[in-house]
């Protein structure tokens, strides 16, 4: 398939040397070949640079970023240098698969190509030590789906796919974000389009040795929290106090399994007597985090 829309392909590396061929060969083996791929190097310190001037002959561009800049602000900058009306965003360590850009294509195609329609879809997960493969089905997040966002996270930068006036639209990405980048970035967008679901796997999401947002406790706590915080207002005007407690209840469960049991304590000052407050209180100065602690919490909300 070669027929469908022009898009620049996003992605912020750091010291990926590693895995950053990998990640290329998934997007450039593309069955509708991307417009562009800009790799935003955001300071790296290994064989980065020399990748990218391996690839530079298959069209691929390495964008510099001053170091220590994060994800958010190289996607940015991805976002500002693109040259096609639609951008998709990867990440450095992991693998779209093969069709990935042309089901996207296609479900554009069929929502009536709207600029502010976006475009994501499910994944595979593969844990890099056993080489096992598994589904990871995202939650469904289609239609007008701003009030369902402020529920719950939704897609995945690896497979979001918006328009470049779309991102324009909500001043692009928000650096400050320490982690979750996406749901933010997803409860924004939503604000003005809607979402088209794919429900098929687009990428293999790899986990592996190497440092990752993901596999930090402190830093998912610190996102999650922020990311609520950001968009209190809006979830307690179109959901509810309810809706807003289970949140903050989200958050004190992923600290309690982090063993951030003063973080926990802290997501909870000032908040209303509740009973999930009273127990989550107890569990933190206990020290205990039982198993299925998130659904205990979020039922007595």
């Amino acid at each position: 398939m070669s027929d469908g829309p022009a898009i620049s392909v996003v992605i912020p590396a750091k010291n990926r040397a590693a895995t950053l061929p990998r990640c290329l060969d998934s997007v450039l083996g593309q069955s509708l070949p991307p417009a562009e791929v800009l790799v935003v190097d955001d300071g790296s310190t290994d064989a980065t640079r020399e990748v990218l001037a391996a690839y530079a002959s298959r069209g691929v561009v390495g964008l510099p970023l001053p170091a220590g800049r994060g994800a958010q602000a190289a996607r940015n900058h991805g976002i500002r240098m693109a040259r096609s009306a639609w951008i998709a965003f990867q990440d450095s360590d992991d693998s779209w698969l093969p069709h990935k850009l042309a089901l996207q294509a296609q479900a554009l195609a069929a929502a009536g190509a709207d600029p502010f329609t976006v475009v994501h879809g499910d994944a595979l997960r593969c844990d890099e030590a056993s080489g096992r493969t598994t589904p990871y089905t995202v939650p469904t997040t289609e239609g007008d789906c701003h009030a369902l966002l402020l529920q719950r996270p939704g897609p995945l930068f690896p497979t979001l796919l918006a328009s470049k006036a779309a991102l324009e639209r909500i001043g692009g990405l928000d650096p400050d974000c320490p982690s979750y980048q996406e749901w933010d970035t997803a409860i924004r967008l939503a604000r003005h389009g809607r979402f088209v679901h794919v429900h098929e796997p687009l990428f293999t999401w790899i986990w592996h040795a190497s440092e990752t947002i993901s596999k930090d406790p402190r830093r998912a706590v610190q996102g999650y929290r922020y990311v609520i915080e950001k968009h209190r207002a809006d979830i307690l005007a179109r959901n509810g106090p309810r809706t807003w407690r289970r949140l903050k209840l989200d958050a004190v469960a992923l600290a309690l399994r982090g063993g951030l049991w003063a973080e926990a304590g802290d997501l909870m000052a000032g908040e209303a007597a509740h009973p999930s407050f009273a127990l989550a209180r107890v569990l933190a100065r206990l020290h205990l985090a039982p198993r299925g602690v998130g659904r205990a919490l979020r039922l007595l909300a």
